[in-house]
């Protein structure tokens, strides 16, 4: 079977890119509409999950198209797997979607996590290129979470899912253009819609004295900032109101875990892009003892791709080496060229064939 072309997979990630985009302009418009007009909110409502569907049904075209090589010579990494002799891991699901590499910043979340025990609230905040795949990381940190500190069930936990995919769900930090309105309306209002609260009034209430009552004993609230979304004028203080409005909660507050995903665009490549954000989130850690700054996500070596495909039950060095070689030539001339330099990966090229992997291993 003749595989995808390079520009045909490229063409699928502008289109998701760009679908990525208008969902983000409507959610910043849900986020404005939430309260004041029923009407056209439920409209927003029906055109976001329009659009998720859509970006989902792309994201499985790529993924069943992410063949590896040129449009002569390249293979499906599915029909490659099917022709491995390997017994591969009966245990595969979603972490192994999202797992590869960050063990080292993996485990500086959970050593957080262990000293900010007694706290009721943690923010963590996530700052690297797109290409790092920052969303996916706090991803993993979540379902790990998740799984040591609740073996696994999600009873005692909220968090944000997609529910066709199972997927954590990211939304823009609900923002207006000035910090009284982002205090007195889209913060309360995206929180009491995130919780089902009858009106943003009830978010005060909540804060203040524990209800509406909260059947979870833990909440993760994840958002996305765009960097270019942050105001230097207004972002910074916003973030502070909110770190400080839940500092001072009712004992009855479930305990919460905050995550901020902060897109810099070729943070990995040059430490100094960017750093009116970084340098402000660090600020925020410094001056915080509730605050953790993770950052940046550099790319994945090539040992950690091998560790990976070992985990899920790719013993055969021979077979690993294949699929390296598979990945190397889906690659653009500069990421290549990247490789070439430092054998690592960009994370964004990885998840693709993780996503590929795990969907063939699904159906076995």
């Amino acid at each position: 079977m003749m595989s995808s072309s390079l520009a045909d997979i490229r063409g699928k990630e502008a289109s998701i890119q760009k679908l990525t985009e208008k969902i983000n302009r409507i959610r910043d418009r849900l986020i404005r509409e939430k309260g004041t007009n029923i009407s056209a909110e439920l409209k927003l409502e029906d055109e976001l999950a329009e659009h998720e569907a859509m970006r989902e049904e792309l994201k499985k075209q790529l993924t069943a198209a992410y063949r590896i090589g040129s449009s002569t010579e390249g293979n499906l990494i599915a029909d490659k797997l099917a022709s491995f002799d390997e017994r591969f891991s009966d245990d595969i699901g979603l972490l192994h979607r999202v797992n590869m590499n960050r063990d080292k910043m993996t485990r500086l979340f959970f050593d957080f996590t262990e000293k900010l025990e007694d706290e009721t609230y943690q923010f963590y905040f996530i700052t690297a290129c797109p290409s790092q795949m920052p969303p996916s990381f706090a991803e993993r940190l979540i379902f790990e979470y998740v799984e040591e500190e609740f073996d696994g069930d999600t009873e005692s936990i909220r968090y944000p899912l997609y529910d066709n995919t199972g997927r954590l769900k990211f939304d823009a930090l609900p923002q207006k253009r000035s910090l009284k309105n982002c205090i007195e309306k889209a913060f309360p209002r995206y929180f009491s819609s995130f919780f089902g609260f009858p009106s943003e009034l009830d978010f005060a209430t909540f804060i203040a004295q524990g209800i509406p009552n909260i059947p979870e004993a833990y909440v993760c609230m994840v958002f996305e900032i765009q960097e270019k979304k942050w105001d230097q004028n207004l972002t910074p203080d916003y973030l502070e109101w909110i770190i400080k409005t839940f500092a001072a909660t009712h004992e009855e507050v479930p305990r919460f875990l905050f995550f901020f995903v902060t897109y810099i665009q070729d943070l990995h490549l040059n430490d100094d892009v960017g750093k009116p954000i970084v340098n402000i989130l660090d600020d925020l850690a410094g001056r915080f003892d509730q605050v953790v700054h993770l950052k940046p996500l550099r790319p994945v070596a090539e040992a950690d791709v091998r560790a990976w495909l070992l985990s899920i039950g790719i013993r055969n060095d021979r077979n690993i080496e294949t699929l390296i070689d598979m990945i190397k030539k889906g690659l653009r001339k500069e990421d290549l060229q990247h490789y070439q330099q430092t054998k690592e990966f960009n994370m964004a090229d990885l998840e693709l064939v993780q996503q590929a992997i795990c969907n063939y291993l699904d159906k076995q």
